[in-house]
């Protein structure tokens, strides 16, 4: 196969020719995928679903197919074009392509690229901006440590938003007209609309309509409606009002302090469980959880009734841990990237078998 010079801009056709792939391969040819004797050449456009995460990283909205994991194995040449948007030319990005992760997220299914170098100044132009990295991620002693010091409203909501946004993307909250609510319930649902504006991912929890049943005044609802999330029609009057558990029967379940906690809790857990980075779940027997719990600390947060009996959220060095259940409980992480994930699994216990589908997002 002939070389591409990086950066290198060329149709479809022009490039396989150069490659000396068949000519029925053209430019017609819809299989982002072309298998050479060489190599693999991979034709990806740059449209949103699939673009750039960082410089060196390009997430693909598709599950890769066996070739592809197969020359992550055998180190076989990846050789990489991207189609700017709206563009009809592809820019070569290399051979320095690595399958790093792939899944199924809440998301959708995806791979992702690592490439090397990284896109120069012009091409990040070319390609535009990818979003901001994330700051690193709020785990460990620091985040144990900013829940326990968040004592307030505006404290709690504010480290809702900075822990969302170390592990995600900047959020700009984006108020609602609620009528006369709480303000804690307005400031929330404010944080919460920011969010789905650019992530719905973590969208398992809808916020409703202020609307009165019985003697709770709901704001929050699981998407299934499994739980709903009140206040008491006695607490309505106050700033930042406790939040009750309500099953689908509307009857109590648990209690937090707060609306405020709530959220704090809400978007904890909810990044436990499918964040930006790679996440799975484990069941546990009762050893196994004694054994997890001397590995990691437990985070100031009340115990919840969802989505089990009895729900707390640790933190390691390297992640977030939901433990569900007392014996034969179900184990749920995120960590940043698959080797913190699988430190961290092995720090606490879990042997890689013992994973359900870990998710890659």
């Amino acid at each position: 196969m002939k070389p591409f010079s990086y950066g290198e801009r060329l149709t479809r056709g022009a490039a396989l020719a150069r490659a000396g792939a068949p000519a029925a391969s053209g430019e017609s040819g819809g299989d982002p995928v072309v298998v050479l004797p060489g190599a693999v050449l991979l034709f990806l456009a740059c449209d949103g679903a699939s673009r750039f995460a960082s410089r060196t990283a390009f997430k693909w909205a598709a599950y890769p197919p066996p070739v592809l994991i197969d020359a992550r194995k055998t180190g076989r040449a990846i050789a990489l074009f991207v189609r700017p948007p709206g563009a009809d030319e592809y820019v070569a990005l290399g051979t320095q392509v690595r399958l790093a992760s792939w899944g199924t997220s809440t998301n959708g299914v995806h791979a992702q690229l690592e490439l090397q170098p990284p896109l120069s100044p012009e091409l990040v132009t070319t390609f535009g901006s990818p979003p901001p990295a994330p700051t690193s991620p709020l785990v460990g002693a620091p985040l144990a440590a900013a829940i326990a010091a968040a004592r307030d409203t505006a404290s709690r909501l504010a480290l809702a938003r900075r822990f969302y946004e170390s592990w995600h993307a900047p959020v700009i909250p984006a108020p609602l007209d609620l009528g006369a609510v709480p303000p804690a319930v307005r400031d929330w649902h404010s944080l919460w609309n920011g969010i789905a504006a650019i992530d719905r991912g973590l969208l398992g929890c809808q916020p409703a309509s202020w609307g009165r049943q019985g003697d709770f005044w709901i704001f929050q609802s699981e998407n299934q409606g499994v739980v709903y999330w009140a206040v008491a029609e006695r607490d309505r009057t106050l700033d930042d009002p406790p939040a009750v558990c309500l099953d689908d029967q509307y009857r109590p379940l648990a209690s937090n302090a707060s609306v405020s906690e709530l959220g704090l809790q809400l978007i904890v857990l909810l990044t436990t469980y499918g964040g930006t980075g790679v996440s799975s779940w484990a069941h546990l027997d009762a050893n196994q959880v004694a054994r997890a719990c001397t590995r990691i600390t437990p985070l100031s947060l009340p115990p919840w009734a969802w989505p089990a009996p009895t729900t707390r959220l640790y933190t390691h060095a390297d992640g977030v841990v939901c433990i569900s259940g007392d014996a034969g409980a179900e184990l749920a992480m995120v960590a940043r990237d698959e080797e913190r994930f699988f430190a961290a699994s092995g720090d606490i216990g879990i042997d890689a078998e013992q994973w359900d589908v870990v998710s890659y997002a």
